[in-house]
């Protein structure tokens, strides 16, 4: 998401500095798209009015810490882990030093060309200039701002993000265990498959620390919840069938409080129609 915000902020006139530990993939980078790179985060951030930090969630919290050291009190710290838990504690801190932290998540990856209808979960939104500044420009470009607390942040994501990405690398493995071979079955596949298989490989194209980040973080008890329904449907398969009748009847009236139910398979029908292009 760093290469992300560079380009998005580039092209709403923000001036941007790049430091990262990769200074090959950062110059680079950086020379693509005319934006200057220090070797030096420390005076990177003595520069910088605002600081983003698009880091491995495992290491934000250590970042932060390192970066009340470096910071003045003018200075917004922008942070955008998918996972909480690990940096609430520092985000806490950092908030009862009277300093700035925009806590944000954007729930889209790098690979999104426009904010537009995307969803920003915004954790603290500090009085500072910079924060309304950043959060409006957002907006103007259609994203969806969206307040969340901080402590009800990791079991909504679990739901949304960990969950989704746990189910599709069951299925890969389920394949890779019965030694299917997935392009074959994708090639032959009906649509149900085919849009399943799309999500599946999209998620294989994750970098893996992040991957990583995103279940090993997760509330277990959503991740355990979704284990156990599954040996329960299992066994209604297998000892009374006829009772997954129930089991359907129950989730129709849980989706059926979505607006967009009744569109539901036309959308699906449309998405197959792009995927099959």
């Amino acid at each position: 998401m760093g290469k992300w915000f560079a380009k998005f902020l580039k092209s709403n006139g923000y001036s941007v500095i790049i430091s990262d530990s990769n200074e090959r993939f950062g110059k680079r980078f950086c020379r693509s798209y005319g934006i200057d790179f220090m070797d030096d985060w420390s005076a990177a951030v003595q520069r910088a009015d605002v600081i983003l930090l698009a880091t491995p969630t495992n290491q934000t919290s250590s970042i932060l810490r390192q970066l009340l050291l470096e910071i003045s009190r003018k200075t917004l710290i922008v942070e955008i882990s998918s996972v909480k838990g690990p940096v609430q504690d520092i985000i806490n801190d950092i908030r009862k030093r009277n300093l700035h932290v925009l806590s944000l998540h954007p729930m889209f990856g790098p690979g999104t060309n426009s904010v537009r209808d995307r969803t920003i979960l915004v954790m603290t939104r500090p009085r500072h200039a910079e924060a309304k500044r950043l959060l409006s420009v957002l907006q103007k470009r259609g994203a969806r701002i969206i307040a969340c607390p901080i402590k009800k942040h990791d079991v909504l994501v679990s739901v949304v993000i960990a969950l989704p990405h746990l189910m599709n690398i069951s299925l890969i493995e389920t394949l890779r265990e019965l030694r299917v071979n997935f392009a074959k079955v994708a090639a032959i596949s009906g649509p149900t498959f085919k849009l399943q298989s799309i999500l599946a490989e999209a998620i294989y194209q994750e970098d893996p620390a992040n991957e990583i980040s995103i279940l090993a973080d997760s509330k277990r008890s959503v991740l355990k919840a979704y284990a156990q329904r599954i040996a329960t449907i299992l066994d209604i398969i297998d000892h009374n069938p006829n009772c997954l009748v129930d089991v359907l009847d129950q989730g129709r009236r849980l989706v059926e409080r979505d607006k967009g139910y009744k569109k539901s398979y036309e959308k699906f029908n449309a998405a197959v129609e792009v995927a099959l292009r």
